[in-house]
C-alpha cells in the first residue's frame, strides 16, 4: 500500500513539474518583432509561425501589448496611446507649419 502511494505521489510530482516547465505557445509573423496569442486580431488572417514563449523571447521577440496586458499593465498601455496621439498631433502641426511657410 505504501509503495502504491509513493508511486502515485511521484507520478503526480513528475506530471506537475513537466506541465509547469512547458511554456505557452505563441505566434510570430515573418516581419514582426512581437509575439502574440492565437486569438490576437493583429495576426488574424496572416501567415504566422508557432513557437514556445521562451523561444520567442530568446529570439528577441517582445510580447504584444494587446495580448499580454498583464505583462505591461493597463496604465502603461494607456500612457503609450497618449504619447502616440501627442506625437501624431505634433507631426501634423509641424507639417502644416512647413506648408504655410512655403506658401509665403
Amino acid at each position: 500500500m505504501m509503495k502504491k502511494l509513493l508511486m502515485i505521489g511521484l507520478c503526480l510530482a513528475f506530471l506537475g513539474a513537466s506541465t509547469f516547465a512547458s511554456a505557452a505557445e505563441v505566434y510570430v509573423t515573418k516581419s514582426g518583432t512581437k509575439y502574440h496569442k492565437a486569438d490576437c486580431s493583429l495576426i488574424k488572417n496572416r501567415d504566422v509561425t508557432a513557437m514556445d514563449e521562451d523561444e520567442a523571447i530568446a529570439s528577441d521577440y517582445e510580447p504584444c501589448r494587446r495580448c499580454f496586458k498583464d505583462k505591461y499593465g493597463e496604465s502603461e498601455s494607456k500612457d503609450e496611446a497618449k504619447i502616440a496621439k501627442k506625437s501624431s498631433r505634433e507631426s501634423k502641426s509641424s507639417k502644416s507649419k512647413k506648408s504655410s511657410k512655403k506658401q509665403k
